[in-house]
């Protein structure tokens, strides 16, 4: 597996709205588009990027990394077609890095997996953001919860109190706390299986 395109580089963000990895190449490279942003700060500029709808291939580190934007989740691919390796930056205050955090528990890395970010609006008009992550043909389930019967699993937490009467800043409350957990779970539980990894230079682009 690999980039789907024959280039690749080091570092891969997801763009957000819309809803596939993208790697800022220079202007002129082949297939690369540029796009205006601007960040939450109000900056605004321009980049010459190429997207992908998914990457796959071996993961050899996991880590974290606190930039100007946050704590961004990093996933460092290996390709066995001999290519360049690829890191994967995910901020951890979005969809797609709080859905890779959900389901690294249930991922073997000692085998190769892919990822397909996505971003849609159900039937119901809610819009829907995440990455699927597929192992031996197999979609990954998040670990954190149990569709059966309706509980969270491994001590993820639970809103407390009555929910019927929570307020916007209850459950902005609530899903800060969830997501600290699951940094704090991934740090404990998934980096020390790649202790001993050499770390890569890190970098950070906003997801935008």
């Amino acid at each position: 597996m690999g980039l789907e395109t024959k280039e690749n580089t080091s570092y891969i963000n997801v763009l957000a709205s819309a809803g596939d990895f993208r790697m800022t190449v220079d202007e002129g490279t082949e297939g690369a588009k540029k796009r205006e942003y601007e960040t939450s700060d109000g900056k605004k500029g321009s980049k010459w990027e190429k997207a992908f709808k998914s990457i796959g291939g071996l993961i050899t580190n996991v880590d974290f990394f606190e930039g100007d934007y946050g704590k961004n989740l990093l996933l460092t691919f290996d390709f066995q077609d001999g290519t360049e390796t690829v890191t994967v930056s995910l901020g951890t205050n979005t969809p797609f890095g709080e859905d890779v955090m959900k389901k690294l528990p249930n991922i073997d890395f000692s085998q190769e997996v892919k990822l397909s970010p996505y971003s849609f609006e159900d039937e119901k008009g809610k819009l829907r953001k995440g990455i699927s992550i597929v192992q031996n043909d197999e979609k990954i389930l998040g670990a954190f919860f149990d569709p059966e019967k309706k509980k969270n699993l491994l001590k993820f937490p639970d809103p407390e109190g009555d929910t019927t009467v929570y307020d916007k800043e209850d459950w902005i409350m609530y899903f800060t706390k969830a997501r600290k957990f699951l940094v704090k779970y991934t740090e404990d539980n998934i980096l020390p299986k790649f202790e001993g990894v050499v770390k890569e230079e890190k970098k950070e682009e906003e997801e935008l």
